[in-house]
């Protein structure tokens, strides 16, 4: 079983990433009500059989055996080209402050990998100290507090990617930048960069889907 997968539709063909299952009985123990309701990876190809079975199987690794994830992960991730675009979790989350160090560790193997995250474990008070601690000072990780409407703000200092109904909602609360895949700007992730370049306070609106 390969952690890594190159690319998709919304991503691109050149950016890689790695999944988990989700929800609260998966490596998501930040997900709000709104969250668990309409949660993008419970629709369309992620309920594939072959990529639930996958992304299940990857958190019963993560979960049962961390240091085998981590290795494997380090492993899979020396081997992408240089100067590659990485995201964690486009399903599943931050799961514990283990996983964490996971992340950190996998960072550190790639210097010049560029690495990005969302993650709604900020709610919980152990990972969000974790994070802030042991994440935020990694050059080459953009993290990002992910929220939603039934959430307040994201804590102080955290970059803020939120989702809103509509981008007009988004701009009436303030949110003036709008994610250009979904608005057409760009035609994906990696023509843009947005999300593994942007400043440490930056806000980013998506809209539900």
């Amino acid at each position: 079983m390969k952690l890594v997968t190159k690319g998709n539709s919304k991503l691109g063909p050149r950016v890689y990433h790695t999944n988990t299952r989700v929800g609260l009985d998966g490596s998501c123990p930040g997900a709000s009500e709104w969250c668990r309701d309409n949660c993008y990876a419970t629709k369309g190809f992620y309920t594939f059989p072959s990529n639930v079975a996958k992304y299940s199987a990857q958190w019963d690794m993560l979960r049962d055996d961390p240091e085998a994830y981590s290795a494997q992960l380090i492993s899979e991730v020396s081997k992408l080209p240089l100067g590659s675009i990485f995201r964690f979790h486009t399903g599943g989350d931050i799961a514990n402050v283990g996983h964490v160090s996971i992340i950190r560790d996998v960072c550190d193997s790639r210097p010049d990998v560029s690495f990005y995250l969302y993650t709604r474990s900020w709610r919980l008070d152990a990972i969000r100290a974790a994070v802030e601690n042991d994440l935020f000072p990694i050059t080459n990780l953009t993290v990002w507090a992910s929220t939603d409407p039934s959430l307040a703000t994201a804590p102080n200092g955290w970059r803020e990617a939120r989702v809103f109904d509509s981008f007009d909602d988004a701009s009436a609360r303030g949110f003036r930048v709008h994610c250009p895949e979904q608005t057409g700007k760009q035609p994906d992730c990696q023509s843009c960069g947005l999300c593994w370049k942007a400043k440490p306070t930056a806000t980013l609106a998506f809209a539900a889907h």
